[in-house]
């Protein structure tokens, strides 16, 4: 069972709109399990509103992390260890270097950092290709 989704450009409007970057990653969510891949569910965030522990050749998608980090000197400092999960981006676009925080759901307290400037449709399109969807 595949995805194709047709939209018209501009569809999900500027990476620097919130609304419509929590939209994208809600479908991708949605994609990703459609692929065959577990996704995290809950409550608040919805079904598809809190990511997936997925990463492929074109972007990672992690859920919030609830653990506590385990870096020996984090408390006092603020500094953590390469690979812990507390520096993990939620979500990120390998090319383009957009990532992607939320606060324990998609949507909810957002950070999106954009440093070169990656439009969102294309970016959401390049990553559900690459799951074998389809997106135009």
């Amino acid at each position: 069972m595949g995805i194709e989704v047709i939209l018209p450009e501009g569809s999900f409007g500027n990476v620097g709109n919130e609304g419509s970057v929590a939209d994208g990653l809600r479908f991708l969510t949605r994609a990703i399990q459609v692929s065959g891949a577990d996704i995290s569910s809950g409550c608040l965030g919805g079904e598809f509103g809190y990511g997936a522990d997925f990463v492929n050749e074109v972007f990672s998608m992690f859920p919030y992390y609830w653990g506590d980090c385990a870096c020996p000197s984090s408390w006092e400092t603020g500094d953590h260890l390469e690979g812990c999960p507390e520096l993990k981006p939620n979500f990120e676009h390998k090319k383009s270097g957009l990532t992607v925080d939320w606060y324990k759901y998609i949507g909810r307290g957002m950070d999106i950092d954009n440093p070169n400037n990656a439009d969102w449709t294309k970016v959401l399109a390049e990553c559900i290709n690459s799951i074998g969807g389809s997106y135009e």
